[in-house]
Formats: C-alpha cells, sequence, structure tokens
C-alpha cells in the first residue's frame, strides 16, 4: 500500500484479495465489474483507490444481501463490519491528516500565540512610548521649553490612550 501526494491509499490486487478475503478471479470479475476503483498511474501494473473501492465492495455486497441470497444475516454482518472499517480508516486518515498540518505549522498553540503576543506588545510599547520624546526633542528650538513639555506630555497621553485602546480591542476581539 502506498498514498499518493492527494491522500489516496492505493493497492494492488494482493493487498484486495488479503483485505476482501477473495481470490485473484473474484478480484479480477471485481474490477471489470468496476466495484473495484482503477487508480491511473504511471505504473504498469493495476493499482486501486483502496477507500473508494471498499465503499463500494461494501455497496455490492449489500446489493448482493437484499438479493435474497440465503447467507443474508452473514453478508449483512460483514456489511456493517466493512462499514465500521471503512468508517475506522476515514478517522484515522483524518487524524493523521490533522498530525500533518500540525507538523506543518497550520495549527498555532495558543500557549504559544499568547507568550509571542505579550513580547510582541512589549516591544511596541517601549517604541510608542519613545516617540513622545523625539517630537519634543525636534521642537527643541522651535518652540519655547514649557510649550515642548506640555506637548511632549499630550502626546505621551495620546500614546498611552491609543495603546490602552489597542489591548482592550484585542482582548475584546480574542
Amino acid at each position: 500500500m502506498r498514498t499518493t501526494k492527494d491522500g489516496i491509499c492505493v493497492v494492488g490486487y494482493t493487498e484486495i484479495m488479503e483485505g476482501f478475503g477473495i481470490s485473484k478471479r473474484t478480484a479480477e470479475r471485481l474490477a471489470a465489474e468496476g466495484v473495484l476503483v482503477e487508480y491511473k498511474s504511471v505504473a504498469k501494473k493495476k493499482e486501486f483507490d483502496l477507500w473508494a473501492s471498499l465503499q463500494k465492495y461494501t455497496e455490492h455486497v449489500r446489493k448482493e444481501a437484499e438479493k435474497g441470497s440465503s447467507k443474508g444475516k452473514r453478508q449483512q454482518l460483514e456489511i456493517q463490519k466493512l462499514q465500521a472499517d471503512i468508517d475506522w480508516k476515514n478517522m484515522k486518515n483524518e487524524l493523521d491528516e490533522i498530525k500533518r498540518d500540525i507538523i506543518h505549522g497550520k495549527y498555532l498553540l495558543r500557549d504559544q500565540v499568547v507568550r509571542d503576543y505579550r513580547e510582541f506588545f512589549a516591544e511596541f510599547q517601549a517604541f510608542a512610548l519613545t516617540i513622545p520624546a523625539n517630537v519634543s526633542g525636534m521642537l527643541a528650538g522651535v518652540v519655547p521649553g514649557r510649550e515642548q513639555r506640555e506637548i511632549e506630555q499630550e502626546v505621551t497621553r495620546m500614546v498611552k490612550t491609543a495603546l490602552t485602546k489597542f489591548v482592550e480591542d484585542s482582548i475584546g476581539q480574542g
């Protein structure tokens, strides 16, 4: 069994025979009838999409059971088992996909995000609070010292208000 780039599980006749408990002749007949879903690949040997084939085979067995064969109850149980196997394997595939996504960084750890946000905000706050002093320094010699200090204090209040609003808005959205 191999998995393609698209996440499709591909198997050959041997795996189909072992997994479904059927003979090679039965597997060939099911392939000819379209019950086994063939996977188009560059390989010269026939390969099948395992999950699609399993679903179609389950449906095929279910239809055969409904035709009234004497093995109806046994086949129903086999169908239920196969359906349970399909569900289990689908859930396993979903779990594997989530694990791959986590490895590739698709999901973020909340604690890490909070830690990174706090570090960023501390640095941003330190930077933002240097702005009033820098503005005041640019005004030196242009405006009197008293006005310069008043401007610096007013800009400091504005920056602190903006930072507080930024934090409140961030918490409100999170």
